[in-house]
């Protein structure tokens, strides 16, 4: 299955300033913090509660729920592996080494996802050249960050989401053979993740890592 909800932890401490924050961020995405901006087993059951259970009460009669996670640690534990069954859905969890394979997220999303996200954080350094003090350019607000993953989303086209189902050989759209994604341009792009520096204040950096990504889906 595939949910249209975004949803992304940023490095704060929980019930802290950031979090409380939230009300004002724009519609569209589930919001968490994280004192490193990872999913960890809090997060994660967040996210079963805010994004899965109300698409499987929103799911057609017909449709036996399965979500499809990697083997990250948080995604293992009991407590998740019981939230998720007590909502109704089946767990499939991917070998070590497989993800790129068999996980649609990661075989056909993230990618073009990303290839939008950084064209949009172009924009807005090309924009803001002139702003630059000391050589660096003023940060985008949390919020602007949160805007521009959902305007990314969205963009994604039809095509694009079920082609990241049809490679890995899932029935998922009867049918209908693998499409071509669209053509997104051939820049590499690596797996960002967006980190605030000292937790509370608003500056921040783009580094590179391995590892679960800014924008949690399944």
């Amino acid at each position: 299955m595939s949910l249209s909800n975004n949803s992304f932890p940023f490095l704060g401490k929980h019930g802290g300033r950031i979090e409380r924050s939230f009300r004002q961020y724009p519609d569209g995405a589930e919001y968490a913090v994280q004192e490193n901006a990872w999913m960890d087993e809090r997060v994660m059951l967040d996210w079963v509660q805010l994004v899965l259970v109300p698409w499987v009460e929103n799911a057609p009669d017909d449709v036996r729920p399965m979500l499809i996670l990697d083997s990250y640690r948080c995604h293992m534990v009991d407590s998740v592996r019981n939230a998720i069954a007590a909502a109704g859905v089946e767990l499939v969890i991917i070998p070590g080494g497989c993800t790129c394979l068999c996980q649609p997220v990661d075989v056909g999303i993230n990618k073009p996802f990303k290839n939008l996200l950084q064209r949009t954080w172009v924009d807005y350094l090309v924009a803001n050249r002139n702003n630059a003090v000391n050589g660096k350019i003023p940060s985008p607000s949390r919020e602007q960050l949160a805007a521009w993953v959902i305007d990314a989303a969205g963009q994604l086209s039809e095509e694009t989401i079920k082609n990241s189902w049809s490679n890995p050989g899932y029935e998922y759209f009867p049918g209908e053979g693998p499409e071509e994604p669209a053509d997104l341009g051939e820049e590499e792009v690596v797996d960002y993740q967006f980190v605030f520096e000292n937790g509370e204040d608003d500056e921040y950096e783009f580094i590179e890592q391995d590892g679960p990504v800014m924008v949690f889906a399944a």
